[in-house]
């Protein structure tokens, strides 16, 4: 994330050493006033240093102290907290990690309507961010809202009717195809550096050249998105979405009543099912297409237990992710190769003839890196097999089945 400023506080202060008859240095007192300009806030301090060998001076000046009624204890960073409150904001309030507690006593309805609405802050929280491009962050954390949204709508589809589901996961779709382009070029921006690593010195600035018109391109795009996300279409999807959310008494799917946890347990031991049925099929000639339809099922089923997991223990559902991200990141970086390799073929499909020497070094780079993005592919198939042992062990299978029985059972 950029470092942005949220409050502005004034500090003036002053610090006196405490001596003993000696005059050696016993303590250390700081006078401090914090002060937010604009709002008539003060705040006075008084914090207090020991040094090493002094503690029976040490606890007398503390008496004093106490004696004069200093002893209200505070933050020393009471001015800029109470500014960021007033800004609406409060220190660490915000992660990209979807942490959401579930308390088993709620329905199906009840615990999606909390986890859409959680999903539906994040993505109004990083719109802003977006259309002013402070950082790359904001546009990645505002797609991964969207996408968990859609997962949500795709994994969880009789809690809400059936046209509510449809409706909302085809206009989700569409603000996800919105952020794409921008987000694309973002991706390939930030690996610029080491994109050029992989070319020799005489390729180089071919590579550089069209990273600068990716530059170009990205300014374009970046002004179209922030007109989308700005647009009265995307306010109405948002205020549409939290509204029906907020209004419980409205038709109901058939399986809104069903408690929170029968429901969990039934999604994901039927994500896990799908997961271990395709990975069962990998091997190293798996066309790319048939791995990336396996790495959409393993998000799925991590998106499932992202969901859900505070409804079961928490090292154990630690334990089931760490397996299944070890698959992910493989499957991922499979995946990543691939979509890079069909973009750099698609810019050399649009290089004009007419580009002359630019042109032919632009073609050479891009040339030499889909070949070393190639290679770096087809390494990553030799680990397929091995990624899925470590997910398929009967240690990993026997925790799903564990945790998961009753679902398993029902279906």
């Amino acid at each position: 994330r950029a470092l942005l400023p949220l409050a502005t506080v004034r500090l003036a202060g002053r610090q006196v050493r405490l001596l003993n008859r000696d005059e050696k240095t016993v303590a250390r007192l700081v006078f401090e006033r914090q002060r937010l300009p604009g709002s008539g806030q003060r705040f006075s301090l008084v914090r207090l240093f020991a040094i090493r060998g002094y503690d029976r001076e040490l606890a007398a000046v503390q008496r004093i102290l106490d004696d004069h009624d200093v002893n209200q204890p505070t933050s020393p960073l009471i001015g800029f907290e109470e500014g960021c409150l007033a800004a609406g904001r409060q220190p660490l309030d915000y992660t990209s990690k979807f942490t959401l507690h579930l308390d088993r006593s709620l329905t199906a309805r009840q615990a999606m309507a909390q986890i859409y609405l959680q999903l539906l802050v994040a993505i109004e929280r990083n719109i802003p961010g977006t259309v002013q491009d402070l950082d790359a962050e904001f546009l990645h954390d505002l797609r991964v809202a969207v996408r968990r949204t859609r997962s949500g709508l795709s994994l969880v589809k009789k809690v809400f009717p059936a046209e509510v589901v449809e409706g909302f996961k085809g206009r989700f779709g569409a603000l996800g195809t919105v952020t794409g382009p921008t987000r694309d070029l973002d991706v390939y921006l930030q690996s610029r550096e080491a994109y050029l690593a992989r070319l020799p010195v005489a390729l180089q600035p071919g590579l550089a050249a069209f990273f600068d018109s990716l530059a170009i391109q990205r300014r374009t795009e970046q002004k179209r998105l922030a007109k989308a996300l700005q647009s009265r279409k995307i306010r109405a999807l948002l205020h549409g979405w939290q509204r029906y959310l907020a209004a419980n008494k409205r038709k109901r799917g058939v399986d809104a009543d069903l408690m929170v946890a029968d429901l969990a347990g039934r999604i994901i031991h039927r994500r896990f099912k799908r997961v271990m049925r395709d990975g069962q099929a990998l091997d190293a000639t798996t066309p790319d297409e048939v791995v990336h339809r396996l790495r959409i099922q393993c998000k799925k089923l991590r998106y499932a237990i992202e969901f859900f997991g505070s409804l079961y223990p928490a090292d154990k559902v630690a334990q089931l992710v760490k397996q299944l991200k070890g698959l992910q990141d493989i499957l991922g970086d499979f995946n990543d190769f691939s979509v890079q390799q069909q973009m750099l073929q698609n810019a050399l499909t649009k290089l004009q003839s007419d580009q002359g020497q630019q042109g032919i070094e632009i073609a050479a780079a891009l040339g030499g890196l889909m070949q070393s993005l190639f290679a770096e592919q087809q390494e990553l198939r030799g680990h397929f097999t091995e990624a899925f042992v470590l997910f398929s062990d009967p240690e990993n299978t026997a925790l799903y089945r564990e945790l998961f029985r009753s679902s398993q059972e029902a279906a």
